[in-house]
């Protein structure tokens, strides 16, 4: 064993290695092994330049580089196994064939040695042992030991090393010393036909004699060796010999002898760009103007294929050459990626990669205060030093809300600092894909006081964008005053026939009159489509690289050329591309491999990186697969018949859960196409577990809401999950959505377990704004835990004075004991009241304060020290903001019990409601700052210590709100209303959302905008309640008469 590959035998040696037969363990595929016989710098280095100097060039005809290993000081690198024999070998084994056989190999030999030079490279060895051919007939060149990068390469290695390369097979030029050429290696691939023609070797003899007459004389004609020899073969031959290099014919020489039209394997140049100059002009405007200071967004659409990426790609490589020092932060959305944050999330791996290449002290300077809770949303941040180094936060938040707003501001600092220093470009792609949580992100990240100043290029397919979950809500955020800033909009439409034309003449590398007129014809046939000029012009130039024409007419569309190559593939090809299209996302190659039950992949994945049909990036295990193109994915996709896409569902989910695959909703969702709807929610159910851990919400709720669908129905587990889906809407904000889901989990449980179910339904409806409809559940569960709902305000009223009288002659003294020595029902008493208590609190504050009451006295009977002190608190902010300055210092003095017995139990969800109650108890006395002081440690600490804590948070801005406006900090208030405004609109929080707007519309008169404020009260009261008359009523009111008054219209 050699690392993880299994020797098997020795297949050959060179002056510098051994290469072995092996079996790669982890994969179970075989493999040629190349060892070096000693570890001298000289051997390693030829190792390394061996394995780097072709390991990204991919062809048919070259052996591919699977990867250089340093196993406990021993090197080796492995490649794939050919079993095959030399080219001299497979040509004259049959003599009677010798010329059909030396025509098909020639062809395979010159599209090869094209594509290494294509690549810039030099072989500098070959010789007919370097090239092997299969018992199909593939023609492979191999050992690159020699090979050098370019000219200048082959120049210095000349000088530093002398001769090298093997003299019967070395081009005059180079035996006598000059520096190698492309010339030189197709002097060796004469020499190679030559021997298998005739035999013999041009010339032979010791190396001096050999050499000198390379330099004096010609080799022996082929047709007196060989009279058999056909002459266009024996021509061919001999002008591959010629002495002088200029003379020397080369590979295209070959293949137009051949008459191999179009087959050349240099697959022109990828990166030809042609056009847009009014597209890009504006890019550049964009550019410009967010470098004065304030952030500028670019939405670039188009159809697919339309070349909205590579236009992207041109500006950013211009922009980065003109300037070094701007920093461009890549991110993409793809189709069925289930990572949460989707368009940010490959977007912050390249903001890793930016932060590990600077120097520690100047990424340092880089750090935000929240670093830690960023890399707990994206954990490839700990990848940088200093983030693991960053200093942490006392206490770190346990609220997931809280968390994600830490890590929202920590993403929005860090991409500040990098703006204040250098110019700094994000782009993200295929937004269509993108979730709602990337739009929040974004907004946050944009949204005022001064946000960083960058340019953010969006590119997204305008024919899937009605449906897109992040371009759907940026339109709905966009729409906020607040979020409106510098956005543009680029169309990018098809080229026009002019440039369609000159793209296709650039990638065909022809002028002549036969590519002016092809050109134009796949002008035409394109539509101006950059993507279809560069399909067709491929399959014009490797049709032929895969066997003869079947006569099929061309078919002009992309779909059409996708169908054609598929044809051509091998099986093993054809089911990995089949695998990968429906899988639909990247995904790492052995995976694959598994998925389409192939053992050894490495011929089939050549032929389909040759053909442009899939991308690899990264090296081995790291290794990911994915379609050239989504046309491509979803061309093949649809080809398939259902059964077959069933089965490859379900191989994939096998797949991925042998491999330990972490991505849970990928697997649901292959075992759902599978058809394995069981399976498929049991992963759903994990998916949105660890979306919940990162933050994602909704995207959890989402997940479950699917699990539901899937799992069967009428059993526990369709009962946890409807309970478990509840839980996450709370947790996303969504309370009015949690209730029904609440109740209908009531349907079915237990007395008890239903009754809490109802309270939670109750309690939800009414924090969330939707009176009506909690008041409605409110009074039937009340009754069931024997309580009754006050049913007039003079009714309630007489509750509060009988149970304040109480209250005054028992005291609060209690006898502590713990819940668990306590009757269920008698506890249950005491939730259902506080639970009416928060939820009436400032919407219908008489009954509010009359269950506040009743729920005190209940939990001093029971003397829980928890609900004790949450009765303490309620209780103490209902008689502060009613009873004018006595029923102040009589709630003061309820809070401030509350506060000892938290402290007493250390419990920060205790202290925090305490403090905040405090807060709203010098509101009502007029004491503003003080108000601040204590709301805004109150909230601190619910949001650095505890969970679930969204009422809390809610009740605390109200009264900072006011407290801003009585102060006169009518800027403050605008920013901070519609902060709080926008969280609430995410969260589907009416009871917030009218709050803010109500305070939002007083700074918007204060701006002179009285007919804006008018419009946000309207809209703010006609979503809610009309039952009864409540505080938002009366503010909405207040705000109308300001309105009137600033306008002159008392």
């Amino acid at each position: 064993m050699l690392g993880r590959y299994q020797i098997i035998r020795r297949i050959g040696a060179g002056a510098m290695g051994v290469v072995f037969e092996a079996v790669d363990t982890e994969r179970d595929e075989r493999v040629a092994l190349k060892t070096l016989h000693k570890l001298d710098p000289s051997a390693l280095y030829r190792l390394k330049n061996e394995f780097r100097a072709v390991a990204d060039v991919v062809h048919p005809n070259l052996v591919t580089l699977h990867e250089l290993v340093s196993e406990k000081g021993q090197w080796f690198m492995t490649m794939e196994y050919i079993d095959g024999i030399s080219f001299v070998e497979h040509v004259r084994r049959a003599p009677e064939r010798s010329a059909p056989r030396a025509r098909a190999a020639l062809r395979q030999l010159a599209r090869g040695l094209m594509a290494l030079q294509a690549a810039g490279k030099l072989h500098r060895d070959v010789k007919s042992s370097n090239v092997l051919v299969d018992a199909r007939g593939r023609v492979v060149l191999l050992d690159f030991g020699l090979a050098a990068d370019s000219l200048v390469d082959s120049i210095d290695a000349t000088v530093d090393e002398g001769i090298l390369g093997t003299p019967a097979y070395m081009s005059p030029e180079q035996a006598c010393g000059l520096p190698p050429t492309q010339a030189s290696d197709w002097y060796a691939v004469g020499v190679i036909l030559y021997e298998s023609l005739t035999g013999e070797l041009p010339y032979s003899g010791p190396t001096l004699k050999i050499i000198a007459e390379k330099q004096q004389a010609e080799p022996v004609a082929v047709t007196e060796l060989a009279p058999e020899t056909p002459q266009d073969l024996a021509d061919l031959c001999m002008g591959l010999l010629a002495r002088d290099p200029a003379a020397r014919l080369d590979g295209a020489a070959i293949l137009d002898r051949l008459d191999d039209l179009g087959g050349d394997a240099p697959q022109g140049d990828a990166s030809v760009f042609v056009g847009r100059e009014d597209l890009l002009g504006l890019l550049g405007d964009a550019y410009r103007a967010s470098r004065s200071g304030a952030p500028v967004t670019v939405y670039v659409q188009g159809p697919s294929g339309i070349g909205k990426s590579a236009m992207v790609d041109h500006f950013l490589a211009d922009l980065v050459r003109q300037d070094s020092s701007v920093v461009v932060l890549s991110g993409r959305c793809y189709e069925r990626e289930s990572v949460p944050y989707k368009a940010f999330d490959s977007l912050v791996d390249s903001l890793t990669r930016f932060l590990r290449r600077l120097p520690s002290v100047d990424a340092a300077v880089l750090m935000p205060r929240d670093i830690h809770a960023l890399a707990k949303v994206f954990p490839v941040l700990e990848r940088v030093q200093v983030v693991l180094e960053a200093p942490r936060r006392t206490f770190e938040a346990p609220d997931q809300l809280e968390l994600r707003r830490r890590a929202f501001r920590g993403l929005r600092e860090i991409l500040a600092k990098i703006a204040d220093r250098r110019p700094l470009v994000l782009t993200i792609g295929d937004m269509q894909w993108g979730d709602a949580d990337s739009a929040r992100l974004l907004a946050d990240i944009l949204a005022p006081p001064d946000p960083p100043a960058l340019l953010i290029i969006g590119v997204y397919r305008n024919d899937e964008a009605q449906n897109s979950p992040m371009l759907g809500e940026l339109k709905r955020l966009y729409s906020q005053s607040a979020l409106r800033h510098d956005i543009r909009n680029l169309a990018v439409g098809p080229l026009s026939a002019s440039e369609s034309r000159a793209l296709a003449l650039s990638l065909l590398e022809r002028s002549d009159l036969h590519a002016l007129d092809q050109a134009s014809m796949i002008a035409r046939e394109s539509a101006g489509s950059p993507l279809f000029v560069e399909e067709l012009v491929r399959q014009a130039r490797i049709s032929a690289a895969y066997g003869p024409s079947d006569g099929t007419p061309l078919d002009i569309s992309l779909e059409g050329v996708v169908r054609s190559r598929v044809r051509q593939l091998s099986p093993a090809a054809r089911t990995l591309l089949e695998v990968l299209a429906i899988a639909g996302r990247p995904l790492l190659q052995d995976l694959v491999v598994r998925a389409a039950g192939i053992g050894e992949a490495t011929v089939a994945l050549t032929q389909l990186r040759a053909l442009h049909m899939i991308r690899a990036r990264g090296r081995h295990e790291e290794t990911i697969l994915e379609c050239y193109h989504d046309r491509i994915r979803e061309t093949v996709a649809a080809s398939i018949p259902s059964n077959r896409q069933r089965t490859y569902h379900r191989a994939l989910a096998e797949a991925l859960e042998v491999a330990g695959e972490s991505d849970a909703e990928l697997i649901a969702h292959h075992y759902h196409h599978a058809g394995e709807e069981s399976r498929a929610a049991r992963y759903a159910t994990l998916a949105a577990d660890r979306a919940a851990a990162a933050l994602a919400f909704n995207r959890a709720a989402d997940l479950l809401r699917l699990a539901r669908t899937w799992a069967p129905t009428g059993t526990p587990q369709s009962q946890e999950l409807l309970i478990r889906h509840a839980d996450a809407l709370v947790h996303a904000g969504r309370c009015a959505e949690a209730a029904p889901l609440y109740l209908q989990a009531a349907e079915s449980a237990p007395s008890a377990a239903g009754i809490e179910l109802r309270r939670r339904a109750a309690e939800q409806y009414l924090v969330s704004g939707q009176i009506d409809a909690g008041v409605k559940i409110l009074r039937p569960l009340l009754a069931a835990v024997s309580l009754s709902y006050p049913s007039t305000p003079s009714r309630a009223n007489l509750s509060i004075i009988a149970r304040s009288t109480q209250l005054g002659l028992r005291g609060t003294n209690f006898r502590e004991r713990v819940a668990e020595a306590i009757d269920p029902a008698d506890l249950r008493q005491v939730d259902v009241c506080l639970s009416a208590s928060k939820g009436l609190n400032f919407v219908d504050p008489i009954r509010g304060f009359a269950f506040a009451l009743r729920g005190l006295l209940l939990a001093l009977q029971l003397g829980e020290p928890r609900r004790v002190a949450r009765g303490l608190a309620l209780t103490g902010l209902f008689m502060s903001s009613r009873s004018g300055e006595a029923g102040s210092t009589r709630g003061a003095v309820l809070v401030s019990e509350a506060e000892a017995i938290a402290r007493r139990l250390d419990d920060p969800y205790l202290m925090g409601l305490a403090s905040i109650a405090d807060g709203l108890a010098n509101v009502t006395l007029g004491r503003w700052r003080r108000a601040l002081e204590r709301l805004d440690g109150g909230v601190q600490i619910l949001h650095d210590r505890c969970a679930g804590i969204a009422w809390e948070s809610a009740v605390a801005q109200m009264g900072t709100m006011r407290s801003l406006l009585s102060m006169g900090r009518l800027r403050e208030l605008q920013v901070r209303s519609q902060g709080w405004r926008r969280e609430a609109e995410d969260a589907g929080d009416l009871y917030s959302e009218v709050w803010a707007a109500l305070f939002w519309a007083y700074a918007r008169v204060a701006a002179g905008k009285p007919e804006e404020a008018r419009e946000s009260v309207r809209s703010a009261i006609d979503r809610w309640s009309h039952q009864g008359f409540s505080f938002q009523h009366l503010l909405a009111i207040a705000v109308e008469v300001t309105c009137d008054l600033y306008q002159g219209r008392p």
